[in-house]
């Protein structure tokens, strides 16, 4: 119940930021890439640990905590999510779920090889699957005369490996803090990196619009402070594989809220997309449900 209660909080929130985030960058938001993920992660994590101050939870950390917490903020947040962030302005949306959707394939590279196992077939049929629903799903939406900017294309497929490696480092290397201070001093130190990262780009000062901060009050309570606490919680008691579907299941539930939000239509090949997904993570959670040591 617990497993399904994180996969469920993680679909339906992570899948609905896929429109928060571009609207936040996107061309007269007002917000320049790093600077929106500054501004939201220097308010989201200082914000989780007065929580967990009043919670009285602890939130004082060692030099070995400190050290995990900044490499597992860099890799998740500002290598990971923020060149996924930068390469939105320039791919379609579709385009950048179909690279993410690749994630899990790198996550079952990586951990035969740490573990120097013999890849599981199964596994990878599975995950295959996964992959071939999310083209169908999006690739429909991307018929058309459009250039691709390949360099914005080869950041996004780095800031998904990053993300991965970050994954499978958190699971891996286990602090004493409570989740939420670790998403806390996660996001707090990825928010001072952005910061950075902005300043040396020289991004103009910001001036959103109306959209954009409502854009970002969402992916602050939701995405920030609601489903990446989730999300790490999930990544120590779920198997990563498991949890690393919302790769494929996040750009559908993209597709359906924009049907029940913005009226957008949905096609055969949605539905198809759609059918294909929830066989792939059905047959991965069958295989790969159970909680695993990390």
């Amino acid at each position: 119940m617990q497993t399904f209660l994180y996969l469920t909080t993680i679909y339906l929130i992570w899948g609905s930021t896929y429109l928060a985030m571009r609207v936040g960058v996107m061309d007269g938001s007002g917000f320049a890439p790093f600077s929106f993920g500054a501004t939201r992660f220097i308010i989201a994590g200082p914000v989780i640990l007065l929580i967990c101050y009043f919670m009285k939870k602890r939130i004082r950390i060692t030099a070995s905590e400190f050290k995990k917490l900044v490499l597992s903020g860099v890799l998740l947040w500002l290598t990971g999510h923020g060149l996924i962030l930068w390469g939105e302005q320039y791919i379609e949306s579709g385009y950048t779920a179909l690279i993410l959707a690749a994630s899990p394939v790198f996550i079952l590279i990586m951990e035969t090889f740490l573990d120097r196992k013999k890849p599981n077939l199964y596994l990878l049929m599975f995950i295959m699957i996964g992959f071939c629903g999310t083209a169908v799903l999006v690739l429909p939406r991307l018929k058309g005369g459009f250039d691709i900017n390949s360099f914005a294309v080869s950041v996004i497929v780095v800031g998904m490996i990053s993300w991965a490696i970050g994954a499978l480092y958190q699971q891996r290397h286990k602090t004493k803090l409570s989740t939420l201070a670790m998403s806390g001093y996660q996001q707090l130190f990825a928010g001072i990196g952005f910061f950075l990262v902005s300043i040396i780009l020289k991004e103009p000062f910001p001036h959103p619009t109306s959209t954009a901060w409502f854009a970002l009050i969402y992916l602050i309570v939701f995405g920030s402070i609601i489903a990446f606490t989730v999300y790490l919680k999930a990544l120590a008691t779920i198997n990563i594989n498991v949890l690393m579907t919302y790769s494929y299941v996040n750009p559908f539930i993209a597709v359906i809220l924009g049907y029940f939000i913005l009226n957008e239509k949905i096609s055969s090949s949605t539905l198809l997309g759609g059918v294909i997904i929830v066989i792939s993570v059905f047959g991965i959670i069958m295989k790969k449900g159970k909680k695993v040591s990390a």
